[in-house]
């Protein structure tokens, strides 16, 4: 009776025992594999253990692509450590589990903690990156779509968007884009098209009224469509102004005798990145600002011949808001 209770249990723990031992053997495989990166993690929970495999995963893939990244030093947020490891791991961390879509996973272990694996064929690492060239030249053609209906708030937003994404790519000097057949080297072409933008911007006092101030923003001549600045009220920077068909009001400090507006066109846009594409906000706040000068321009208050001719051109904007507005309410 006890052989044949002996011969139930083995009968049982024997499948056990053989998947242990597949399991083993699965794990090894990969780990022994010279085509493969691995992360290993372990937790309370799958999802914990899962997390720390990826953040282990996204180690290894940082020291392997580590020399196609051209980031200096300079260009880092000084908030953050300088050193070429966390550079590339902050890189690397701005990659999350849904754009890791080409990782496999394994679970290694479930008592008393859970173990997790994750691994990837090290030639399927550029494609983690290709996604990420996707969204940059999205972010491109949206630019030059605002660009072109005025909408200069979101050109600059988009092109500055891209420009980061692009200095967190490998070989980022080397990445172009197919602009109707001519090939844009997109590290010094993006720079260029927004110094066009901002060249192509004009500021001009409409109006001083105590410490109220009407300014005209044309963009090629024309009312921009729309445009985010801030501007130094005599004391301070200001928070962020919207300028709607070439209008914006702004309001000076009480006592201002100054004879210019010192105005800063917005392009980072740091505070909507939140809520656009994964990682994108991590990858903007990982470098310094990229700094463009002619964001920066000192409007003159001009003389009361001055002062009117531009009232004029402010009124013309107006009327020209009023009656677009009115045709879209008959429609």
């Amino acid at each position: 009776m006890k052989r044949i209770a002996w011969c139930c249990l083995l009968a049982l723990a024997l499948p056990l025992m053989v998947s242990a031992q597949s399991k083993k053997e699965d794990i090894a495989q990969v780990k022994n594999n010279s085509r493969l990166l691995y992360g290993e993690g372990w937790g309370a929970t799958q999802k914990e253990a899962d997390q720390h495999a990826l953040n282990d995963l996204l180690s290894k893939i940082s020291v392997s692509v580590a020399s196609k990244f051209t980031i200096t030093d300079e260009e880092l947020n000084e908030n953050r450590e300088v050193t070429s490891k966390s550079t590339m791991e902050s890189v690397m961390e701005t990659f999350t589990a849904g754009t890791l879509n080409n990782t496999q996973s394994m679970v290694t272990a479930r008592k008393p903690q859970w173990g997790v694996m994750r691994y990837i064929e090290k030639k399927e690492i550029e494609k983690v990156f290709e996604g990420r060239k996707v969204i940059m030249d999205d972010f491109v053609r949206s630019a030059r779509r605002a660009e072109q209906a005025g909408k200069i708030d979101d050109a600059l937003r988009f092109y500055y968007w891209a420009f980061c994404l692009l200095k967190s790519m490998p070989n980022s000097n080397a990445v172009v884009m197919d602009d109707n057949g001519e090939k844009r080297v997109l590290k010094s072409w993006i720079p260029q098209q927004m110094d066009d933008i901002f060249s192509q911007l004009e500021a001009k006092v409409a109006s001083v009224d105590d410490n109220d101030i009407d300014l005209l923003i044309n963009y090629k001549g024309e009312p921009v469509g729309s445009l985010d600045f801030r501007y130094h009220n005599g004391r301070f920077q200001s928070n962020l102004v919207s300028d709607k068909n070439g209008m914006a009001h702004i309001e000076m400090q009480p006592g201002f005798i100054q004879k210019n507006v010192l105005i800063d066109y917005e392009y980072e846009f740091r505070n909507r990145t939140q809520q656009d594409r994964e990682g994108l906000g991590m990858v903007v706040n990982l470098f310094k600002v990229t700094p463009f000068p002619k964001a920066h321009q000192s409007v003159a208050i001009g003389s009361k011949k001055e002062l009117k001719a531009v009232g004029k051109e402010f009124q013309t904007a107006v009327e020209e808001a009023s009656h677009a507005t009115n045709a879209v309410a008959v429609k």
